[in-house]
């Protein structure tokens, strides 16, 4: 047995479904029901997806083909996160957080390719 497989947490659903539905959602799942309509509509469970699934786990952010020479840059934002890929001299691709550590300033928008180094519109750093 992998020792990285957990077996899944319990969710908590009173927030999702009745005391009347919980039980047939628990039930084995061929024979279970589904949660109710407003479980995935509900911002709730999108936050807890976030949580549980999208914030513990590496994530595919962009194609390595909107990267596609030295100097390229990507910036966008994945679950409130602001994310920057680049591409150095050498060709690989790095992430980043694409903030200013000292005033959480975003650094660049969008995508393209910078010929020197990228710089805070702030302070100028870079």
């Amino acid at each position: 047995m992998n020792a990285l497989i957990h077996p899944p947490a319990r969710l908590d659903i009173s927030h999702f479904a009745t005391p009347e539905q919980i039980p047939a959602v628990r039930r084995p799942l061929n024979q279970a029901a589904l949660l109710p309509a407003s479980f995935y509509a509900d911002p709730r469970s999108h936050a807890l997806d976030v949580e549980k699934l999208f914030m513990r786990h590496w994530l595919p952010v962009a194609r390595t083909s909107e990267l596609p020479e030295p100097g390229s840059y990507f910036a966008r934002e994945m679950f409130g996160e602001p994310i920057l890929l680049t591409r150095d001299e050498h060709g690989e691709i790095h992430a980043f957080t694409n903030v200013c550590r000292h005033r959480n300033r975003v650094i660049v928008e969008g995508h393209g390719t910078c010929k020197g180094a990228l710089t805070c519109p702030y302070h100028g750093w870079s």
